[in-house]
């Protein structure tokens, strides 16, 4: 059985940026899942951050969206377990982000909660394939016209 390795600090953290723009943000975390999804060392499950798993003699890493995002824009090795609280506050408070918005909540980081937010995530299955709302949330903002911006709270 392969060894899971934790990782202590990301080298990408200096050298990588996440978008401020939460829809930029968006976008990217689903492209990052969607190559995911085509990727055979990995698996979505939205109940892991950025871990291997071994099943049945083979290891795949299961990672959420903000794993997704740790996996393919930040480069992290499909073999460490990772979180963002391994990460620099502003990247972690950005990973975060995504995991907030992925259960339907508004993240603090990007100012107050627009009036809309709520009525428009109460429309909507969240139980749903999680791209297909993250894709939802992308085109409200889009209709909208609205893009927040991180917001750094140190």
């Amino acid at each position: 059985m392969a060894e899971k390795e934790q990782c202590e600090s990301n080298r990408n953290d200096m050298t990588t940026q996440l978008p401020d723009s939460l829809k930029e943000l968006l976008q990217l975390a689903l492209h990052d899942a969607r190559l995911c999804e085509k990727d055979p060392r990995y698996l979505l499950d939205m109940r892991m951050w950025h871990s291997p798993v071994e099943e049945g003699g083979e290891q795949r890493c299961h990672v959420c969206l903000a794993g997704a995002v740790i996996a393919k824009t930040l480069k992290e090795s499909p073999r460490k377990t990772t979180n963002p609280s391994l990460h620099e506050s502003s990247l972690a408070r950005k990973l975060r982000t995504l995991d907030d918005i992925r259960m339907g909540l508004w993240p603090s980081s990007y100012g107050d909660e627009p009036e809309w937010w709520s009525s428009f995530v109460n429309s909507k299955h969240q139980f749903l394939w999680p791209l297909d709302y993250i894709q939802d949330v992308i085109n409200e903002f889009n209709k909208r016209n609205f893009n927040a911006q991180y917001e750094n709270h140190t």
